[in-house]
């Protein structure tokens, strides 16, 4: 019994590579000179969800909009979410 425990841990393991804990990656984009952009808007990308965006409330800080962002993002099967931030998104007419 315990070979066959063993056995169904492991194809466990295999097909989510990212364990049991959620990831996030968050990417940003800037013109060269940029260090520190003021990221307002935070764009999800993955298939079936591109366009779901996140907008930074008054007075959140850069941390608490981050683990907002993470906390609400559609995961794919392994876990894992990928949030994006482009120079031009926090603008108005980004998508015109």
């Amino acid at each position: 019994m315990a070979t066959l425990e063993k056995r169904i841990t492991d194809l466990e393991t295999k097909s989510n590579p990212g364990g049991n804990t959620p990831k996030t990656m968050i990417a940003t984009f800037s013109t060269r000179g940029d260090t520190e952009p003021d990221i307002r808007k935070l764009r999800q990308w993955s298939q079936g969800t591109e366009g779901r965006d996140w907008v930074r409330g008054s007075g959140e800080s850069w941390q608490e909009f981050k683990d907002r962002a993470s906390r609400d993002a559609t995961r794919n099967a392994w876990g894992f979410a990928l949030l994006l931030h482009c120079t031009g998104l926090d603008d108005d007419h980004a998508n015109t």
